[in-house]
């Protein structure tokens, strides 16, 4: 895989969800945008392929990814990955700065607006 000094983040989510049995096609590969770029990573899974629902904090489950958004903005910044959610303990894993099952909290994230995805029921439900 490639890998984008400082801005590898979706890169990353997107490596794990493959080799979590998303399956790559045309527009959903490396080096196309909606596999390394946030808010077009956002844009496939939600509105054109319909994989992802909104979820929260509690029900984000290991899978879920976490998309984070400046104040006042739509589009994502960073990109996440659920490892896990044992209703006690959530932990993400991430790149660009290296984050192995991390420990968060629902304010972790600070000032940012936080979204939670999960993956739908159409596929690849688990």
């Amino acid at each position: 895989y490639n890998w984008f000094c400082s801005n590898d983040c979706a890169n990353y989510v997107s490596q794990a969800m493959n080799a979590g049995g998303v399956p790559r096609d045309s527009s959903w590969k490396p080096g196309n945008l909606y596999w390394q770029k946030c808010s077009y990573m956002k844009n496939y899974f939600t509105n054109i392929k319909n994989w992802w629902d909104t979820s929260n904090y509690t029900n984000c489950n290991a899978g879920g990814i976490i998309l984070l958004c400046k104040a006042g903005s739509t589009s994502p910044y960073h990109a996440m990955m659920v490892v896990g959610n044992d209703t006690v303990t959530h932990t993400y894993s991430a790149h660009t700065t290296d984050r192995l099952k991390q420990p968060f909290s629902s304010t972790y994230f600070g000032s940012d607006r936080v979204e939670y995805y999960r993956f739908s029921n159409v596929y690849p439900a688990h």
